[in-house]
């Protein structure tokens, strides 16, 4: 029973596998000894088989045709066949060439041992003549030139004719003559002109044959062009039919007796030349050949300038212009090949020169684009803004003055309009600087379609733009034009679904009312706009001169502000709280007061909207904290019986870094966080409740009470007070004021105080003035009172007088 495969290992596969692997490496493994010797011989025989076929066949039409009057063949065409083949094939074809002549000179000849001796030598000086001479050649030759065409330069068509045509055949001659001298009994006198002979006749074998068969070498793609159809083809046909009626008349006596016009010969040399200039070696060796032939039949016909005479004369001379006229077409050749291939080597240079330059211009021309796009851009930037692509600062600055002298000149009007929207900040603050850059985006696109297409449009930066608008018939016009702008900025700006509603604020100023330059336009303008803030915002004013004043006083309080905060010119007085039901003070709320060089005492309506405005809000803010702080530090360690200390917030603290504020003079003072109170005003709330609810929330978690300021005077959301982390709520003094008389503020007091006890929430009721005020409070449920009833604002130093005259 057999066994399976994959049960068992199946040796005879491998032993077959092996024996396989085992030929394949015998063969790719180089041969040796007579395996070797063999394979090179089988290499090598068509070859050598080649050569002695071609030997044979010219050396019979050497012995056949070109033989003058017994002295020997005027071209020995078989030096030709050995030179061209030893050139293709190498010095290795010389067993064929040997085998070759050795074979024609037993056909032509007596075969016994005295002739066989002299024609060994003389088929080992046929081998030595195209060996030696190929050896030469290639040494010293064309490949020494550096070009792999044998005849493609001058360097190496003077070497093959010197080295192979002249040298080579030397050696063959030289041999030849002593074979025969040795063995045929050639008399001594004879051998000097029998060894010119041989050598003469192989030399011209050597420059017609050769050639040609170089020359139409299959590996070069030369020989195909005079076979093309066409006008070349036509050409070589006329200049072959030319050097064959040239030839026949010369050398064939063709109605003319050429036996006296020598000279004649030489017009074949034109033709000859011609047609290698025009054709290469292809055209100019079959013309040379063509003429060769002509001359060598009409010398044996005895016709011809060469027909007169000795014969061994008229051989020489046939043999010498056959030489010559050889020679100088090859080295004419090549000449003109070499200039073909300069101009050839200097065209395609040309020609990569000027890519080169068309490419180089390309570049150029591609960077100057880039140079214009890049300058147009720079241009661009340098006069838009980059946000929202308007017109900015610079640009504004060179329309308006355009626009002045155009108005001046044409004694028309036009208007300035600063426009600021009014509440972007709680946008950037609560939703991210990405969100706020849309939203200008698209108050831009807006303020852009509100306008017509003549009018300017410039972002001066933030959230100010500036609209100019020429040729405005008057000032009801400009009107209308403010309106539509403040109302392009009252819709919602819708931004990833989120509705944002911030509007406006415009000032306006004419020309030439309002400034006779740009400078006085802008300023004007913009001091009409704070005009519109101070308003309530939303709104529009022209410019009228009250605001100038207005304005450099608001820019002379900034300045004395930043000096006042750097001098210590701030002091905080202190308003005490008391105790509704107990009359107990139980604590102060902090207000600012400023001790102003030339004004006196201000109060905080006097400097605070100033101090926001420009920004001295924070630094001022986190100094009350950190005074309270350390105040009501001291008090705690003095004894006073003090709960808490009040202190106001702006809306820009609660947007900014108020938790760490409060942490630095909570930290500084080591004032315990529950004795500091946080009152934050309604309208505050409303417009930084998103921003500031996380700062709230860290705020209670340190253990700080908040309160909510002036409650009742703005439009705050029940909603939003029902999730605000606040202790305690502040009643506004406008309802304090009127009781118990005014029937709708008793109403108002008793509904906040009600809200504020059902949220469990503290009241504070401001502005208490009178007793009858108090006790409204105190029945109505209030918990805390302040105002002049209790004390004014006083320094500390009063409040520990008051505290120690209490006790």
């Amino acid at each position: 029973m057999p066994v399976s495969t994959s049960a068992a290992p199946d040796l005879s596969g491998r032993n077959q596998a092996s024996a396989q692997l085992q030929h394949i490496t015998e063969l790719s493994s180089p041969p040796t000894g007579l395996h070797a010797l063999f394979i090179r011989l089988q290499q090598q025989l068509p070859i050598w088989a080649l050569a002695a076929l071609g030997y044979f066949a010219a050396a019979l039409v050497g012995y056949e045709w070109a033989t003058i009057q017994g002295i020997g063949s005027a071209v020995w065409p078989a030096t030709g066949i050995s030179l061209a083949l030893a050139i293709r094939y190498g010095t290795r074809v010389w067993p064929g060439l040997f085998l070759g002549a050795l074979a024609a000179g037993l056909a032509t000849t007596g075969g016994d041992l005295a002739t066989l001796a002299a024609l060994t030598l003389i088929a080992a000086g046929a081998a030595l003549e195209a060996v030696l001479g190929v050896g030469l050649y290639r040494r010293f030759g064309y490949r020494r030139a550096g070009y792999a065409e044998p005849l493609g330069s001058l360097r190496g068509t003077v070497a093959f004719i010197v080295l192979a045509a002249l040298v080579g055949p030397l050696f063959s001659a030289g041999l030849g003559t002593l074979s025969l001298a040795a063995f045929t009994g050639l008399p001594p006198h004879q051998a000097g002109s029998t060894l010119i002979t041989w050598w003469l006749a192989n030399v011209a074998g050597a420059l017609v044959v050769a050639p040609v068969l170089m020359a139409f070498d299959p590996r070069s793609g030369d020989w195909r062009t005079p076979l093309r159809i066409g006008s070349r083809g036509l050409e070589l046909g006329l200049i072959l039919a030319a050097t064959l009626t040239l030839g026949g008349v010369v050398f064939l006596g063709w109605q003319l007796d050429a036996n006296r016009h020598d000279p004649i010969s030489y017009l074949a040399f034109p033709l000859m030349i011609w047609a290698a200039i025009r054709f290469g070696h292809c055209g100019g060796t079959l013309a040379m050949l063509l003429i060769a032939v002509l001359a060598v039949l009409g010398t044996t016909q005895g016709s011809g300038p060469f027909a007169l005479g000795e014969p061994q004369q008229r051989f020489w001379l046939l043999l010498t212009y056959l030489i010559v006229a050889a020679s100088t077409l090859l080295v004419m050749t090549a000449i003109a090949l070499e200039r073909q291939q300069q101009r050839q080597a200097l065209s395609a240079a040309k020609a990569e020169l000027d890519e080169r330059v068309a490419a180089r211009t390309r570049d150029l021309e591609f960077a100057n684009r880039n140079l214009r796009d890049s300058q147009a851009s720079l241009r661009h930037l340098a006069s838009h803004d980059a946000l929202t692509g308007l017109a900015n600062r610079l640009q504004l600055g060179e329309r308006l003055t355009q626009a002045i002298a155009h108005a001046r000149r044409d004694n028309s009007r036009l208007a300035l309009f600063f426009l600021d929207l009014d509440y972007f900040k709680n946008v950037n603050d609560s939703h991210g600087h990405a969100v706020g850059d849309l939203l200008l985006q698209q108050a831009s696109a807006r303020l852009k379609a509100a306008v017509r297409g003549e009018d300017t449009v410039a972002r001066l930066g933030g959230d100010e733009f500036v609209v100019l608008a020429a040729e405005l018939d008057s000032t009801e016009h400009a009107a209308v034009v403010a309106e539509k702008l403040l109302d392009a900025c009252r819709t919602a700006f819708v931004i990833d679904g989120n509705e944002f509603f911030v509007g406006a604020s415009l000032g306006v100023s004419l020309f030439p009312d309002d400034g006779k330059d740009a400078e006085d336009l802008l300023s004007h303008a913009d001091a009409a706009l704070y005009r519109a803030k101070d308003l309530g915002r939303g709104n529009f004013q022209f410019y009228t001169p009250a605001l100038t004043e207005a304005a450099m006083n608001r820019v002379r309080l900034e300045s004395s502000l930043r000096r006042a905060l750097q001098l210590g010119e701030f002091e905080l007085f202190y308003q005490p709280q008391i105790c509704l039901c107990s009359g107990e003070v139980i604590g102060v709320e902090a207000l600012l007061r400023w001790h102003h060089p030339e004004l006196g005492l201000l109060a905080p309506d006097e400097f605070l909207a100033t101090a926001e405005e420009c920004g001295l809000i924070v630094p001022l803010g986190a100094w009350v904290l950190s005074r309270a702080c350390k105040q009501m530090a001291d008090w705690l360690a003095a004894g006073l019986g003090l709960e808490h200390i009040a202190v106001n917030i702006a809306g820009r603290q609660l947007a900014g870094a108020i938790v760490e504020q409060v942490d630095a003079a909570l930290a500084a003072s080591g004032l315990d966080a529950s004795f500091l109170h946080l009152e934050i005003s309604e309208n505050t709330l409303m417009h930084e409740l998103d921003s500031g609810d996380q700062a709230m929330e860290a705020l209670r978690e340190y253990g700080i009470g908040l309160a909510i300021d002036d409650f009742g005077t703005g439009f705050f959301s029940l909603a939003a007070l029902r999730r605000l982390p606040i202790n305690t709520l502040k009643l506004d003094r406008s309802f304090v004021q009127g009781l118990p008389d005014e029937a709708n503020a008793q109403a108002i007091a008793s509904a906040v105080v009600g809200l504020a006890r059902n949220l469990n929430l503290t009241t504070v009721g401001e502005g208490m003035e009178t007793e009858a005020q108090r006790q409204a409070l105190l029945q109505m449920g209030c918990d805390v009172g302040q105002g002049w009833l209790i004390g004014k604002a006083m320094p500390a130093g009063e409040v520990v007088r008051m505290f120690r005259h209490d006790a």
